[in-house]
């Protein structure tokens, strides 16, 4: 059974599809939602071509962390991007929008607590990546964060917040299943749902 939250206005829900097969997504799609996340590039091959084709107002946003091999191939189907955390995810990203008119939407991933385990950029190092960025002529709408398991979000979803606004920038992706309420009252525009979707 699907099952979706009610969501300020304000706020997109990103639904985490991957592993869902195209007939649940279709499910989603009949209740109304228009943004999806997938984390791998062969899943989205297989099932977003068709998708997109049959439902052209939907949108699709890259969840996962991102090769600089696979760029170009992530750009043709998504929207977006979650992930960019390094100077050289910048520069085949910029190669391969030289011809591409369409507009995407990018988000920096950051690392708030600094675990090794994690992609996204420490905080230390994010205007540094916001001004390569800027050189490369790739507008840069926000950013987004994960914070560390099993602990409370509230200053990490805080942090990530300030920094939005610190750079002014519009898009905080922050809140998943477990603690999206949370991340919306701190000033998430952005939650990814996947299991909370599914009952």
């Amino acid at each position: 059974m699907i099952v979706i939250p009610s969501l300020p206005s304000s706020v997109r829900l990103v639904a985490v599809t991957k592993g869902r097969s195209v007939a649940e997504i279709e499910d989603l799609i009949a209740e109304g939602v228009i943004w999806f996340g997938e984390n791998r590039l062969n899943e989205i091959q297989t099932k977003w071509p068709f998708l997109k084709e049959k439902y052209p107002h939907v949108r699709l946003q890259f969840i996962g962390q991102l090769q600089s091999n696979k760029v170009a191939r992530i750009l043709k189907h998504c929207d977006s991007l979650l992930s960019i955390d390094r100077k050289s995810l910048l520069e085949a990203i910029a190669t391969a929008q030289k011809n591409d008119t369409s507009s995407k939407e990018y988000l920096i991933q950051v690392n708030l607590a600094k675990e090794p385990q994690k992609g996204g950029v420490i905080p230390e190092n994010l205007k540094e990546l916001i001004v390569c960025a800027r050189s490369h002529t790739l507008p840069i709408q926000g950013l987004s964060a994960i914070p560390p398991l099993r602990q409370d979000p509230t200053p990490y979803f805080t942090q990530l917040k300030a920094l939005c606004t610190l750079y002014n920038l519009k898009e905080c992706s922050m809140g998943m299943s477990d603690d999206f309420d949370t991340a919306i009252a701190l000033g998430a525009t952005q939650v990814r749902l996947g299991r909370r979707l599914f009952r």
